[in-house]
């Protein structure tokens, strides 16, 4: 049977649109002041982005000419982000897809909480909950989204979200009576992996939703495309000599690196088990799991009184993503990783207990339960303008220095900004944006002679760098010549030392570093050593 419809106004979603507008406006504009009117992200990471974009526009693939690297998180989002360059958006780039995702997000949610959450009469909910809760809740699942400061971050995890609640939408919409399957939900389905990797298993999950409820032609399709996008992947790198995932995904995933490498069924076995392990001891890790279990057990409530089919799809899906993110995923990093998942099993949770909500009682702990869930995106919605101005003292800043001052190849640890808009070559010594710098860290082969002569090779005779990245493995040949000194929110460090090599006379990169100086902003200094 259909859902009763709500009886608030169909304006409901554009009101939730509007306060979302609103807070976004405000983020952006103090952001924008404390960075000295510029509009910088609160992470380095999308100026990786936008720095494969530029190599796409040049026929290319990776941060510097000539050399074919993979450090994007996402397939699909460079291109888009090559497509605004293309269209002279140039670092807006970003912030206009974000916008655009998260927007579109939050107008979804607002459907999807009028007419399958808040499906009770005005007669059934005394006031003044009728209109205080409902616009309540859908502030909370907001926050939950990370809405506002997951859009400064300038990553494709907009993207993600909104693939997310647009899979839930067409599923609803399916179950409730539309027995034509929506173009927007196999567009969902198939490009989901595409901007996350994580999101293979919930894109055939939903495969497997679409034949269960039928849907074979369709399910066929999807997969199809699924299976023939990731093949068109693999090629590509297969081409470009390149491993089948990217080189952050490889660095920060155990389990990642282990499927790609040789490691054997029992060491992938121990990764998995580890990181579910490592789920339990954060916080949003143990909150997951909690909410996987209530879902369990509405999903069991329900099994007599809705149809099979609300509480197996919505049920199944969010309980088989979540627990792949606890054995999978990773958490955190400004709020970024877990919030796909989040948005899946709490409006998942929220669409099977609505008949629960008619207890004022029961809403209230809902409001309060959300709001416990979002406490560390709120943090951290409220700490994006200190972030930007963080990425501007110090990575903007060595990114000016890079091209303004130096002018020849650099290497560094910290990639996006120093290799965005830069013609020179950067040599990340990290391994994000070098294929080599990576194979030797994770062989364990990434010590001071290895370093000394990566730079040898090179040509680069600048290094800019984190010292406890490489306590112990900075190579005695290099001569430290100043310390940037910042504020740290979301930089791994609030110092940044610069060396250079013997091949230079170490008093050029002094004199260029003195003028550079006296050029920085407010809360940056730079300690010049003679």
């Amino acid at each position: 049977m259909p859902l009763e419809k709500f009886q608030l106004p169909n304006k409901y979603p554009y009101l939730l649109l509007f306060l979302w507008l609103l807070g976004i406006a405000v983020l952006i504009s103090w952001s924008v002041y404390l960075a000295d009117g510029h509009l910088i992200y609160t992470l380095d990471d999308p100026y990786i982005h936008l720095a494969v974009a530029e190599s796409i526009l040049q026929d290319e693939y990776g941060i510097n000419s000539g050399e074919f690297s993979a450090p994007s998180s996402s397939i699909v989002y460079p291109f888009l982000l090559a497509l605004s360059e293309r269209l002279g958006f140039g670092r807006l780039g970003p912030l206009v897809i974000n916008i655009v995702a998260m927007a579109g997000s939050v107008y979804v949610v607002g459907q999807i909480l009028q007419r399958y959450v808040l499906t009770w009469k005005k007669q059934d909910c005394p006031y003044p909950y009728t209109k205080i809760f409902p616009i309540s809740l859908g502030l909370a699942v907001c926050l939950i989204l990370n809405a506002w400061g997951l859009v400064m971050t300038g990553m494709e995890h907009s993207l993600h979200i909104l693939s997310v609640v647009l899979i839930i939408f067409g599923f609803l919409k399916i179950i409730n009576n539309t027995f034509k399957v929506p173009v927007w939900l196999i567009l969902a389905i198939v490009v989901m992996p595409l901007i996350r990797f994580e999101g293979l298993a919930m894109a055939l999950l939903s495969v497997i939703a679409l034949f269960y409820l039928g849907r074979w032609r369709t399910g066929f399709l999807a997969l199809l495309l699924i299976l023939s996008t990731m093949f068109g992947w693999f090629q590509f790198t297969q081409i470009l000599g390149l491993p089948a995932l990217p080189s952050s995904v490889l660095l920060k995933s155990g389990v990642a690196s282990n499927l790609d490498g040789q490691s054997g069924l029992v060491q992938l076995s121990w990764s998995i088990l580890r990181n579910g392990l490592t789920s339990m001891n954060e916080r949003q890790g143990v909150l997951l799991l909690l909410g996987i279990l209530i879902i369990s057990c509405l999903c069991y409530q329900l099994r007599k009184k809705e149809s099979n089919q609300t509480w197996v799809v919505i049920g199944g899906l969010a309980i088989s993503t979540g627990l792949g993110h606890v054995f999978f995923g990773q958490y955190g990093w400004f709020s970024r990783y877990e919030i796909y998942v989040y948005a899946l099993v709490v409006i998942s949770t929220l669409v099977l207990s609505r008949t629960y909500l008619l207890h004022v009682s029961i809403r209230f702990a809902v409001i309060v339960a959300l709001l416990l869930i979002a406490a560390p995106y709120a943090f951290d919605t409220l700490r994006t303008p200190v972030a930007s101005r963080n990425i501007y003292q110090q990575q903007y800043q060595m990114h000016r220095f890079a091209t303004e001052y130096w002018k020849r190849p650099v290497a560094v640890n910290d990639l996006g900004w120093v290799s965005y808009n830069n013609p020179s070559f950067v040599l990340d010594l990290w391994g994000l944006g070098s294929e080599e710098v990576r194979r030797l860290k994770l062989a364990g082969g990434l010590d001071s002679q290895a370093l000394d002569a990566l730079v040898s090779r090179r040509n680069v005779s600048l290094i800019m760098i984190y010292d406890d990245w490489f306590k112990d493995k900075i190579p005695t040949a290099w001569r430290r010549v100043a310390v940037l000194n910042t504020s740290r929110v979301t930089a791994a460090s609030g110092q940044v030392t610069f060396y250079v090599t013997q091949a230079l006379n170490h008093q050029e990169a002094v004199a260029l570093l003195r003028q550079f100086s006296s050029t920085l902003p407010v809360g940056t200094s730079l300690n010049v050593e003679p």
